[in-house]
């Protein structure tokens, strides 16, 4: 367990010599598997870690809050631009939505995660009507902030801008 002992290395061990840089471990900290970084030397409120790599974080200034996935070009290969032909049909799949919130009924706009996972699969985290093994519902939960989605309406709104220049000349 640790917190604040020097002894543990993993199973939740929030090293707690150095306010300014505490660390959660999960699995096997020697190799850095696995590794929740709070508060750290960058501003990182939250910094997360697989093995070596830091995969995401959640990040502050005085008044902002950014939430951060890797993105390094050095963490990828095959780079290659988006099409038309692959953004278009993302674009036309997806229904954006009015409702009401179940439990308040306060109106809001938005997405139906189950709509969304058909078309951006790793948008949305779970299934469908999904039930645990008492039957109590397991909501999905969708990030419309996914780059997937992102970039696909990047690339569409490029498209349809140079379609209207094309057509402001005429």
């Amino acid at each position: 367990m640790g917190i604040g002992t020097t002894a543990p290395v993993q199973n939740l061990d929030v090293g707690g010599g150095n306010i300014a840089c505490n660390q959660i471990f999960a699995g096997n900290s020697t190799t850095g598997n696995a590794r929740i970084n709070i508060r750290d030397y960058v501003n990182n409120f939250i910094a997360f870690h697989v093995f070596t790599n830091n995969v995401g974080s959640i990040t502050y200034t005085g008044s902002a809050t950014s939430y951060n996935t890797a993105s390094d070009r050095r963490l990828k290969s095959n780079i290659v631009s988006i099409t038309t032909e692959q953004s278009g049909p993302i674009i036309d799949a997806l229904n954006p939505r009015s409702f009401n919130w179940s439990s308040d009924g306060k109106a809001d706009v938005g997405f139906i995660a189950d709509e969304v996972q058909e078309v951006i699969p790793d948008a949305v985290h779970g299934e469908a009507n999904a039930v645990d093994e008492s039957g109590n519902p397991i909501y999905q939960m969708v990030d419309m902030s996914q780059p997937k989605l992102i970039a696909y309406l990047v690339a569409e709104i490029q498209s349809l801008r140079s379609r209207v220049t094309v057509l402001e000349k005429k």
